[in-house]
């Protein structure tokens, strides 16, 4: 297994080269982020506090028969629901917004822009 990073990289040239904005950055979380990149001895145990909660939750969604989260290190689970029936997905987000609990619904995104072929090539150089 990898060893995980502490720090992770904003590319805002992103967005250019895969044709959309990936998410917006404030002027504020910028300046927040900076900062705790400045502060990050204090910041690591709140780190480590957030990867295992991120793990104990991913785990917990592993034992769902009808999701699927994806391996990763981001700092999110992306989870997919398992199931043939049409808006299953949509029906889970609704519920649980009615619920309180927010989550990012993403349904039929579709393919990566062409663009992001190019730039993913690009860095294998």
């Amino acid at each position: 297994e990898r060893e995980r990073e502490d720090v992770c990289v904003l590319c805002s040239n992103f967005s250019l080269l895969c044709g959309g904005q990936p998410y917006n950055v404030n002027t504020v979380a910028e300046q927040a982020g900076l900062a705790a990149l400045a502060h990050r001895a204090d910041i690591l145990p709140s780190i480590e506090l957030l990867r295992k909660e991120k793990d104990m939750l991913f785990d917990q969604l592993k034992s769902l028969p009808w999701l699927r989260p994806v391996p990763s290190f981001a700092n999110f689970v992306l989870a997919e629901v398992l199931s043939t029936e049409a808006d299953t997905a949509k029906k889970v987000y609704d519920y649980l917004r009615s619920q309180g609990v927010i989550i990012r619904y993403f349904g039929t995104q579709g393919e990566l822009p062409r663009n992001c072929t190019a730039f993913i090539l690009s860095l294998s150089l």
